[in-house]
Formats: C-alpha cells, sequence, structure tokens
C-alpha cells in the first residue's frame, strides 16, 4: 500500500489511454501504484454464457490496453476486473482497500437512473461515496496534450486539492500553469491578486505558476472564453450536497460541456453536507 495509488476506472476502450496517462502522471509523481478497474455489470446472479464470456473479453482486453499505457510511462501497474451490480461498489472497495488517493473517470453528462439510486448519473453516485478524492475527466483533441493549463479560482483555499494534479502535470507532462481569478468588480480584483500571490510563494509553486485577475460578470462563459488557447482547464468543485442530484456545480458543469480543451474536474473527498 502507497499513500499516492490512483485507482483509474475504465470502460470506453477509446478513452483508456487518455485516463491512463493521467493516472500514471500522478501516481508517478508521488511513488504510488495505478490501478485500472473496470466492472462487468450484471442485474442479478452472474451466470456464464456466450455473452458474458465476450463481456469478460472486452474487459480483460481493456486491460491488457491499460497496462501497455503503464508500461510505457513506466508506471507500477495492477489490474482489476470485477463481477458486480454496480461500478462505484467496486470503485468504493478498491480505493478503500488501497487507501487511495484519488479515482480518475471519465466524464459524462447522460443521466441514467438506476433503481434505487439517490443520483441521475455515475459520476455523482460515484462522488457522493468515493473515499477519496475525485478526478472526473472529459478530453478534448485525444486528451494527450498538457503543456498549458488554466485553473480557475474563486478563492485560494479551493486550490488546495488541486495542487497534488498540477505538480503531477508540471513535472510529468512540463505544463506551464496559469492560475486565473474572475472578480465582479476592482476592489475584488485587488484583494484577490494579493491573496493569490501569498499562496504561491507559500506553497513554493510561483515560479511555474502564473496568476491572474480579470473582472468578469459571468464567471462559467468567462472560463469558457479563457479556455482558447489551452490544452486544459482544471477545475475545483463545490461541496456536495445531499438536496442535489448532480453534485459538480453549475459552472464546472457548464465548462465541460462547452470548452474547447480538456476539462478536469476535481472532486475533494470531504463528506456529503446535509440541508
Amino acid at each position: 500500500m502507497r499513500e499516492h495509488d490512483i485507482v483509474v476506472a475504465l470502460s470506453n476502450p477509446d478513452k483508456v489511454p487518455a485516463l491512463m496517462r493521467l493516472g500514471c502522471m500522478m501516481a508517478n509523481e508521488f511513488d504510488g501504484n495505478v490501478i485500472a478497474a473496470t466492472v462487468v455489470t450484471v442485474a442479478g446472479e452472474f451466470c456464464p454464457d456466450e455473452t458474458s464470456t465476450s463481456r469478460m473479453s472486452g474487459a480483460d482486453e481493456l486491460l491488457r490496453a491499460a497496462e501497455q499505457t503503464a508500461t510505457e510511462m513506466g508506471a507500477r501497474f495492477e489490474g482489476r476486473v470485477a463481477v458486480s451490480r454496480g461500478i462505484q461498489e467496486v470503485l468504493d472497495e478498491i480505493a478503500s482497500a488501497r487507501h487511495a488517493k484519488a479515482v480518475v473517470m471519465g466524464y459524462s453528462g447522460h443521466s441514467r437512473p438506476t433503481e434505487g439510486r439517490k443520483h441521475d448519473r455515475l459520476i455523482d453516485e460515484v462522488a457522493a461515496h468515493v473515499p477519496c478524492n475525485l478526478v472526473v475527466a472529459k478530453f478534448r483533441n485525444g486528451g494527450t496534450g498538457y503543456k498549458r493549463v488554466l485553473v480557475p479560482v474563486a478563492r485560494r483555499l479551493n486550490m488546495d486539492v488541486r495542487r497534488d494534479l498540477l505538480a503531477a502535470l508540471h513535472q510529468q507532462a512540463g505544463a506551464q500553469v496559469d492560475l486565473v481569478h474572475f472578480a465582479c468588480d476592482a476592489e475584488e480584483a485587488g484583494k484577490i491578486w494579493e491573496d493569490l500571490q501569498e499562496w504561491l510563494v507559500e506553497r513554493e509553486v510561483n515560479e511555474w505558476i502564473t496568476p491572474r485577475v480579470d473582472i468578469h460578470t459571468d464567471p462559467g462563459q468567462a472560463i469558457v472564453d479563457a479556455c482558447r488557447g489551452y490544452d486544459a482547464v482544471l477545475l475545483g468543485t463545490p461541496p456536495l450536497q445531499t438536496l442535489r442530484r448532480r453534485l459538480f456545480g453549475s459552472i464546472p458543469e457548464y465548462v465541460a460541456e462547452n470548452a474547447a480543451c480538456t476539462t478536469l474536474l476535481i472532486r475533494q473527498r470531504e463528506g456529503l453536507r446535509q440541508y
């Protein structure tokens, strides 16, 4: 068991290289293992037949592709195939057993209501229960480039959960990071600028993270506009609330759906807030 083991959830063969590359960078930066997990879902008891054999074969193919990427990146690799009624239960179990630092999975905006579930989408179900940080990636342009990364912030405190991922992208992919806050007026802009400068110096990242503060009344559209020319945008998400069936917040969701570059949504594990 290592402190920075990363669990990568796999289901779409087209997304395996990009998801694994992201997970491997995070694991390599902090001397952890990358654990690729894929699930053959069943409605009841698992009964071996021609269909199930084909699905198991597909799961094995996913892990072979994942291992190939891990080998290319020099990452310590483990593969897991599970038969279960729910993907989120498997991710919870693996992350708990390994005390994982994070789970990495692909983004989907599609609603898939399931009987007995509180949330409309798989990513929200995972976000509500996974016992570690969660990175949800929506890839654009193949999801292979991280040379220029934009990091919008509402305040400096919500940067800490993203710091480890940024360090991995900088060290492993050579990313230059631009930190941006969209203020409502000049007074707020001045206060936030000082706050961000202090945070960067305290964390000793001021040499490779460049801050700026812009004035804009619509942060969602401002972020989408600012993303042009970047390889990825990295967003923190608001605290979990049990009354919301979609847990990532309106601005991150808007950016994920409309940004021209890869979007990485970072959910810090802090438990649900009861309202």
